[in-house]
């Protein structure tokens, strides 16, 4: 897909209902977004439940298994 930024959300179901779309057992990852803002790493609201960051380096992902 071809996006202009990273979407994230701060609701497990809905990240997972929107992985859904493309997967049937999407990953969802956390992202340590007080760390990342805590360098640099900017952030936009989208909307209510959604944010949106043009980069988000690796240290500050982690996936949920």
């Amino acid at each position: 897909m071809k996006r202009q930024y990273i979407h994230l959300s701060s609701n497990p179901e809905i990240a997972y209902q929107v992985g859904q779309r493309k997967a049937k057992s999407p990953v969802i990852l956390t992202i340590e977004s007080g760390k990342a803002h805590n360098h640099n790493i900017k952030f936009y609201q989208g909307n209510k439940v959604v944010w949106l960051a043009d980069y988000i380096p690796p240290q500050f992902i982690f996936a949920n298994y």
